[in-house]
């Protein structure tokens, strides 16, 4: 399988995948699920919808892949991707610096100017070192058999999948898929898929069974565990989480089977151009909703209020957030792109991108 035709289905995906990571942040960073009662309606919610969306952040990295995998290594996009962090995380920290003295130092300053030193996004650091692996990863994929990358993807699932979940603990320091080395693996795992055609002789039904069996797994676990624990020592511990973490098998499983049921979606004709507009915009969401001093002005734990109100009233709140969050930092993205094209920040990019190369190629002369 060789032809680069763009499947916009992937591209649906990627949208998807945003937004079920805006939710997993209103859940998480808004503090819902540290403060939410066990055993209440919205417990039982708002995990629920945890195990579910949990996967989106693997998709995101499989997406990376599956698309990368035929395309040509050029230095202009990740000084693109950097120019667009850098607008967002120093622009906004500049803005907040000075909307509101006393809250903010220059400290903040220097680390959103140096997003990737300071972390200030880990998905961006992390997919910041994997994208320079990805040439040689391309060729890993395109080079081997496909029974070459089954064995090394076997190995590697039961080393950083298997092992560190039947411990419960990061046996080999994947920062439990917080880290480019899980990039790195879903990158290939996603290249490989679609090359090699993973998976890919199956009815859609399989696809929908294991997506849900996975899912039905996680639910079974989180719930089972948390009430055992409860009954033995009147609270929940970190193990009931065994099953949501990113290298998780039944995470990793839930992933790989939305990716393959999104790539086989056709899309009609509204559906296609709504998708092309927003998919490009998806990054930015990121970023922007992402942006460390934002959840500082915010306080901790925004969100929590949710837990406190019945569930049919909590829910339709979350929804809102959610969808709100999503298309204000979809329209700040599409300014943003507007506001780059006009300035013509892309020839500045190029710019940078040759001086990088040339002074790389005059540094490997010399050795």
């Amino acid at each position: 399988m060789t032809e680069n035709k763009r499947n916009y289905g992937i591209d649906l995906l990627r949208i998807v995948s945003m937004q079920m990571i805006v939710m997993l942040h209103v859940l998480g960073a808004g503090g819902i699920l540290g403060h939410v009662p066990y055993g209440t309606p919205n417990y039982y919610a708002a995990w629920g919808l945890e195990n579910l969306i949990l996967c989106a952040v693997n998709c995101y990295a499989l997406i990376s892949g599956y698309v990368g995998i035929y395309s040509t290594f050029k230095l202009k996009n990740i000084v693109a991707l950097w120019f667009q962090v850098e607008f967002y995380s120093l622009g906004i920290a500049l803005l907040l610096y000075f909307l509101c003295p006393g809250v903010f130092g220059v400290g903040d300053i220097l680390k959103s100017g140096l997003p990737v030193l300071f972390e200030r996004y880990w998905y961006f650091s992390a997919y910041f070192l994997m994208f320079f692996f990805m040439p040689f990863m391309q060729r890993f994929v395109l080079g081997v058999s496909k029974e070459t990358v089954v064995k090394f993807l076997a190995i590697v699932f039961v080393l950083l999948s298997i092992l560190p979940t039947l411990v419960d603990s990061d046996v080999f320091y994947t920062m439990n898929g917080y880290s480019a080395l899980w990039l790195i693996v879903m990158y290939i795992l996603g290249a490989a898929i679609r090359h090699h055609g993973l998976l890919q002789n199956r009815r859609v039904r399989f696809y929908a069974v294991v997506f849900g069996g996975a899912i039905a797994c996680n639910w079974i676990v989180k719930f089972g565990l948390a009430y055992l624990s409860v009954r033995l020592t009147g609270g929940e511990n970190a193990h009931t989480n065994v099953l949501l973490e990113y290298t998780s098998p039944t995470i990793i499983a839930a992933s790989v089977m939305l990716l393959i049921l999104f790539s086989r979606i056709n899309l009609g004709k509204v559906a296609l151009a709504l998708v092309k507009f927003l998919s490009p915009l998806a990054f930015g969401v990121y970023l922007i909703h992402m942006q460390p001093m934002l959840w500082t002005l915010f306080g901790e734990a925004p969100f929590a209020y949710l837990v406190e109100i019945p569930l049919y009233k909590a829910a339709p709140w979350f929804v809102a957030i959610v969808v709100s969050v999503y298309l204000a930092c979809s329209l700040l993205e599409w300014i943003r792109r507007l506001l780059f094209k006009l300035l013509h920040v892309s020839a500045l990019e190029i710019w940078i991108s040759e001086k990088a190369y040339s002074l790389w190629n005059s540094l490997l002369a010399r050795l």
